[in-house]
């Protein structure tokens, strides 16, 4: 039985251990970072997603159900709504309503690509405290489908282009936002949207 006894003073000696070093232990003192104030246009950001919103690009697994001129309405609206990213960049449109917006950079090298889709799932609007699709602001908050999933993402991404192109800036490398009608059309859509992706460098 002497194993058990060297085991046991094994064990006894590593729980030792690790109860010393964590009575040692000392956190790093962190440097207090201050957050570096952005300058934007917070009530353009605010219209906008409140637009992109109001279009119900609601996905369904039967096509034949979804609005079509609702996903178009959106579409029709972006340059409108982010002119300067229109101006800078160029729409690649791909089948299943899926884009790609290529922002040309200073080199060819390591592009960028960020990545959101447009759609929202079903709503039983019986069970909203506020409609839908109607982007209504009340107490700072603005209710509706896509304001977390995910046209917020889409928004929150061209509106942060639409200000760094204002400003004048250009990417080093270049970026490329390829918002999708829909999340599982995202896969579907890789290999011709890769395929772009060669081709632009």
């Amino acid at each position: 039985m002497w194993f058990l006894f060297v085991i046991a003073v094994v064990v006894a000696l590593l729980v030792g251990v690790l109860l010393i070093r964590a009575a040692c232990f000392q956190p790093t003192e962190q440097p207090n970072c201050a957050g570096i104030p952005i300058n934007f246009d917070q009530d353009r950001a605010v219209s906008n997603l409140r637009e992109l919103v109001r279009c119900k690009t609601v996905s369904h697994p039967e096509a034949e159900m979804e609005e079509d001129a609702e996903f178009e309405k959106l579409i029709s609206l972006l340059p409108s709504l982010y002119p300067n990213v229109f101006e800078a960049c160029f729409m690649v449109r791909f089948p299943e309503r899926g884009l790609l917006l290529h922002w040309p950079g200073k080199c060819h090298d390591s592009p960028a690509v960020m990545m959101a889709h447009y759609d929202v799932v079903p709503a039983d609007e019986s069970q909203w405290q506020k409609p839908a699709f109607e982007g209504i602001i009340e107490d700072g908050c603005l209710w509706g489908r896509g304001t977390l999933d995910t046209k917020a993402t889409v928004n929150g991404i061209l509106c942060a282009a639409e200000h760094l192109i204002g400003s004048g800036f250009q990417p080093e490398r270049p970026h490329d936002k390829p918002p999708q009608h829909h999340r599982t059309a995202q896969s579907a859509l890789l290999p011709e949207v890769s395929a772009v992706l060669h081709l632009l460098g």
